[in-house]
Order: structure tokens, then C-alpha cells, then sequence
């Protein structure tokens, strides 16, 4: 079921505030005569506490995007060595990200890999 556009859009708007407003979203925007140009943000994600770590977090890594005629020039992949340092400073001990077919080599060139000990179970796939 599709929705419409304006709807999308205020129930995107809606979530993006209020992850702004309670901190569990923080964004990283490039800018370039007042415009923004690019954009990444992660979800802070609490880890249940364990015996060896009361408080763990791990980041999911969602909406990188780059205007088309500023790719290539190291923009992202400044934002995202920006965005990387800010949760390794805050003590985060993992970021996972699901990239979409054309974005893989850009996280790839970034470090990320595909070998980990996640497993899923797909429950309602779109």
C-alpha cells in the first residue's frame, strides 16, 4: 500500500523533529551558500545491559545522501568520518547501516564490511 506524497511527507517530518527534539537521532548536514548539499544521521540504539557492560550503544547509519553534482569530492565521506568520530567518542561500539545497491562501494571505501554475527529474520518483506 502506497501512500501519498504529502503524507510521506509530514510523517517523515514528524519523526525526523522528534528524534531531533529527544536526542536519539542526530544528523550531520554539509551546507554550501546557506544550502545543504549533503546529509547523514544515525539512530543511538541502547544495548540491554549485561553483567560485563551496563550501558552499550550501537548506531544505525540511515539517510547518507549527496546532491548528484557534489558526489564524488569527499563530502560524504567527510561526514561520515565526522559522524564516526562523534560515536566513537561517545562510546558506541558498533555501526550498521543497509545500503541501498548503488551505495555499497562508498561504505565499503569507508570500512565497512559485510562480515559480522548479525542474523535476521525477515518478517514482513515489502
Amino acid at each position: 500500500m502506497s501512500v501519498h506524497k504529502q503524507e510521506f511527507l509530514q510523517e517523515c517530518a514528524d519523526f525526523l523533529k522528534k528524534g531531533l527534539q529527544d536526542g536519539t537521532w542526530v544528523y550531520w548536514l554539509a551546507v554550501e551558500d546557506r544550502e545543504i548539499i549533503a546529509s547523514i544521521c544515525v539512530k543511538r540504539i541502547r544495548k540491554a545491559p549485561t553483567p560485563h557492560k551496563l550501558h552499550g550503544e550501537i548506531g544505525y547509519l540511515t539517510n547518507t545522501y549527496t546532491k548528484p553534482e557534489y558526489r564524488n569530492q569527499g563530502i560524504g565521506a567527510q561526514l561520515l568520518d565526522e559522524l564516526a568520530s562523534w560515536c566513537k567518542d561517545q562510546g558506541m561500539e558498533l555501526l550498521f547501516v543497509w545500503p541501498g545497491e548503488r551505495s555499497g562501494s562508498f561504505y565499503a571505501r569507508q570500512g565497512f564490511s559485510r562480515e559480522n554475527d548479525i542474523l535476521e529474520l525477515v518478517l514482513n518483506p515489502e
